[in-house]
């Protein structure tokens, strides 16, 4: 599955996330994400749960590549952190990304991933 050249102003966080139901994970596989431009925004809503801006978990074979991640300085959340957050991943592809985290936070935050690269 590819998903490719948006261009988007976002209120919550973009998800990408496997099953895991009964101790049993069923990742979902050979994910690309390419040309993308997020701009976060605050929520409009009183239940804000915006955390990070691209959140990944049990995937197995994730490209990301040529994305730019930005937060807005205007207004800010105080529940913003990463702006790439990933949990069990295996086969991670980032390359080209640019970004900041949202908050106080690391702009990557990678747990349970395995073989990956970085460019």
């Amino acid at each position: 599955v590819t998903i490719s050249n948006i261009l988007a102003t976002v209120q919550g966080t973009s998800q990408l996330i496997g099953l895991a139901k009964n101790g049993k994970v069923h990742a979902i596989e050979d994910i690309t994400l390419s040309n993308i431009r997020l701009k976060m925004v605050p929520e409009s809503t009183a239940d804000k749960r915006a955390t990070h801006a691209i959140h990944a978990e049990h995937v197995n074979g994730l490209k990301i590549e040529d994305v730019t991640i930005d937060w807005s300085t205007e207004a800010t959340e105080p529940k913003w952190q990463s702006a790439i957050s990933l949990s069990s991943v295996q086969e991670l592809e980032l390359d080209d990304v640019t970004a900041r985290a949202g908050g106080n936070a690391p702009v990557f935050r990678l747990e349970s991933v395995q073989q990956a690269v970085i460019r």
